[in-house]
């Protein structure tokens, strides 16, 4: 069986290239042309932005159905595992949980929650040195 790509690439949510693909954290190296390796920035770039809050708005702006995706399908499994709404608020201290979990989705694994707890507090450090 071959590894997710998610995976191999340390973007175990499958965050697209860019042009602007230049935010603090992402990695200097990029092994793949379409995906960038993992930052957690991203959701909070979703919530100032863009003013998406709920984990549907995040879902359906992330895994839009243009691209190919099941959105509606993800947005019920995240709430599912998360036991709760897609109603409902996302807050920062909520990031590493809605991450793992959609990670779950993109890759069909449940990744260590360390990891995304880890990441949370590395970007909680750039944003508060």
């Amino acid at each position: 069986m071959t590894t997710p790509r998610g995976i191999r690439n340390l973007n175990p949510l499958n965050i697209r290239r860019t042009s602007t693909t230049q935010w603090q954290g992402v990695a200097e190296v990029q092994r793949d042309r379409e995906f960038v390796t993992f930052a957690c920035c991203l959701l909070d770039t979703y919530r100032r932005r863009y003013g998406l809050e709920t984990i549907a708005q995040i879902i359906r702006r992330w895994a839009p159905p243009k691209d190919g995706n099941l959105t509606e399908a993800y947005i019920r499994l995240v709430c599912e595992w998360m036991k709760t709404d897609a109603q409902r608020r996302i807050e920062p201290e909520d990031y590493p949980t809605l991450l793992r979990t959609m990670a779950r989705v993109e890759t069909g694994q449940w990744l260590p929650e360390e990891d995304f707890a880890e990441g949370y507090a590395l970007w909680q450090e750039t944003k508060n040195p």
